[in-house]
């Protein structure tokens, strides 16, 4: 009897411990949980801290002017400038007052010129091809042209094309004005004769444009 009733004490010792220890556990679980909720509450939603940078899809056409036509609607500052290619394909270059032409070269028929667009912008299915603008340049052996923006460490949007800036490099607006400001992110008109055979290539620009947010 006297063994039963000692059994029956250890038994209900052991029970309580394993209560008590069950119940320390769940206690300090709720508080680590209580800590976390607390310490979620204090975080900012990364969301709110990015923000978003608008990356340009530029591409060309590059043909030989065959007409030049005033569009006749309401909209009577555009341009179509007819082109055809090496390969005989057409497209229409339209050129507003918006669109920036690089040396304000004159663009008439027998002109060699290539219109910058940027291609995530809505374009009718239309024959020939027509595409809005935003760049136009004439031809000049002497010298290469890249629309694009760069990246902080002046890195086309394509990989392509890595920017060093020097002293000599005259740097404008769109309207002719001395541009202080960053490049990073910005539409750029680059003006540079010559560029590496690396990848990307790399270049000394003679010039660049930043393009206002308006163009074209």
């Amino acid at each position: 009897m006297k063994f039963k009733r000692g059994f029956t004490g250890i038994l209900s010792l052991a029970i309580l411990a394993a209560s008590t220890s069950t119940a320390f556990a769940a206690s300090r679980d709720n508080l680590k949980l209580i800590n976390y909720i607390k310490l979620i509450g204090k975080v900012v939603p990364i969301s709110s801290e990015v923000k978003e940078e608008k990356q340009y899809n530029f591409k060309s056409f590059t043909g030989t002017v065959k007409t030049v036509t005033d569009f006749q609607g309401a909209k009577k500052d555009l341009k179509y400038v007819l082109v055809e290619d090496a390969e005989g394909r057409e497209a229409n270059i339209i050129v507003s007052k918006d669109t920036y032409i690089v040396n304000n070269e004159n663009i008439g028929v027998g002109s060699v010129i290539t219109g910058f667009y940027d291609a995530d912008k809505p374009m009718i299915m239309i024959y020939p091809p027509q595409y809005n603008a935003e760049v136009v340049a004439v031809f000049n052996k002497d010298q290469n042209i890249k629309v694009d923006s760069f990246d902080k460490n002046l890195i086309s949007s394509d990989k392509y094309l890595k920017l060093n800036i020097s002293n000599d490099t005259k740097i404008i607006t769109q309207d002719g004005k001395p541009f202080k400001g960053k490049l990073k992110n910005k539409k750029l008109v680059v003006i540079y004769s010559m560029s590496t055979k690396s990848i990307p290539a790399q270049a000394n620009p003679i010039q660049i444009i930043v393009l206002s947010k308006k163009s074209a």
